[in-house]
């Protein structure tokens, strides 16, 4: 009996841990891109019989061009307890966001290991107009700020 406590116990202390440590969402700043995140939160979502287990991203962002954007990528990086990647996932919204108009949107990545995750960074990625015309990150920059904010968190 005193085992059982024992165990229950440590599973509670262990439990009510993992929940304090919350998590750290950073947005890559890229001059230049004609489209701003302005807002974003991620976190890991339990599964049950309605809902998907993995690390849920809310982004809100801001067309900062002069022309209608119609469709969008957004990357999201995930990170566990230990600035060890967990994921990478770029998603896309096709919705029209007229210049200084606003957007969201809500994704679910259903990564192995979401359930560490604490740290989330998000980039625009490419941004496609009305008109037809892309613009596209720069993926070297990209990847550079990336591992500047990791070091960052490190210190």
């Amino acid at each position: 009996m005193k085992t059982n406590i024992a165990v229950l116990l440590i599973a509670i202390m262990t439990a009510s841990y993992a929940r304090a440590i919350e998590p750290v969402t950073k947005i890559v700043e890229q001059s230049g891109a004609p489209l701003k995140i302005t807002s974003y939160t991620a976190a890991y979502q339990e599964g049950d019989l309605f809902t998907k287990e993995g690390i849920r991203h809310y982004a809100e962002y801001k067309n900062t061009s002069g022309k209608t954007i119609v469709a969008l990528i957004i990357a999201f990086f995930s990170f566990d307890i230990w600035n060890k990647h967990i994921n990478s996932m770029p998603r896309y919204s096709i919705e029209d966001i007229p210049p200084d108009g606003n957007g969201n949107g809500v994704w679910l990545d259903p990564a192995d290991g979401g359930f560490a995750f604490t740290t989330g960074i998000a980039g625009i990625v490419k941004v496609r107009f009305s008109d037809g015309t892309v613009w596209e990150a720069d993926y070297d920059a990209l990847s550079s700020k990336i591992g500047l904010i990791l070091k960052e968190l490190k210190n």
